[in-house]
């Protein structure tokens, strides 16, 4: 489930992900590094989840978040991109019901004051955008102010055109092929 997910990344950019030789395995190379651990699924954004460790740990859970979407959401976190609902245009195509949202996880909505969005529109189908609602209770978390995208949002099952293009604007500039390894 790994691997197909990191092909979602693969087949649409210059982004190439390499199995960790074991034989580097105590050289100080940086890495990707999936861990079955815990409840839920998560990594630091960007090179900072490299901490003091050449390792950039991918947490997924295996009953929650093992699906080839979630593999390349979070795969991108470790990119650097954030979460589309939290750009800092986002005003003008969705609102946020932090009335229906849990204390703990009002800060994954916070906008931020500034980013990045490389002259794209805001993109509903984004892998890096959560869904509408919140599975518990069904209450619709994320309102689209174009209702025609209010089901776009959330989908795990590609990343969009989007997505892919703007990894290529990132990170396949000047070059033909970035590897990245895995672990």
């Amino acid at each position: 489930m790994i691997e197909d997910g990191l092909k979602l990344i693969s087949q649409k950019t210059c982004i190439k992900f390499k199995k960790l030789d074991n034989s580097l395995e105590n050289e100080e190379v940086k890495h990707l590094k999936f861990l079955h651990y815990g409840s839920g699924c998560g990594t630091l954004v960007g090179a900072n989840g490299y901490n003091t460790s050449l390792k950039h740990s991918i947490y997924l859970d295996i009953d929650y978040c093992v699906t080839i979407g979630t593999v390349a959401h979070e795969v991108m976190h470790a990119l650097g991109f954030h979460h589309e609902m939290i750009r800092a245009d986002r005003n003008g195509s969705v609102w946020i019901n932090f009335k229906a949202i849990s204390d703990d996880m009002k800060r994954q909505y916070h906008r931020l004051k500034d980013t990045k969005q490389f002259n794209q529109r805001y993109d509903y189908g984004s892998v890096m955008h959560y869904p509408p609602e919140d599975y518990r209770s069904g209450i619709f978390e994320i309102i689209s102010l174009m209702r025609d995208y209010q089901s776009t949002m959330g989908q795990r099952i590609d990343i969009s055109f989007k997505d892919a293009k703007i990894l290529n604007l990132v990170y396949c500039k000047n070059i033909n092929i970035i590897s990245i390894l895995i672990k």
